[in-house]
């Protein structure tokens, strides 16, 4: 859809590839942090290991993964604001 996004796809939770993130996040204006779990545990990581600050958490639970089109709508809103 025309949309200037990019996304990194870990494969290695722990030990985290701190340079990895922080290389991805540089030039980056938003974080936006998509996890199938109620906490935000991966958020959570990366404000403490990273120098990611503020990640945008997109939390859900219930045991299916994001649709493709949940993840767009969440960035359209992202892009907007």
């Amino acid at each position: 859809e025309g949309l200037k996004v990019k996304g990194l796809y870990p494969k290695l939770l722990w030990p985290m590839p701190v340079k990895q993130y922080d290389d991805f996040a540089k030039n980056c204006d938003k974080i936006l942090v998509p996890e199938v779990n109620y906490s935000g545990q991966l958020s959570h990581f990366l404000r403490a290991e990273t120098s990611i600050r503020n990640p945008i958490q997109y939390t859900i639970c219930g045991g299916l993964p994001f649709t493709p089109r949940m993840m767009v709508k969440r960035v359209k809103e992202l892009l907007a604001s």
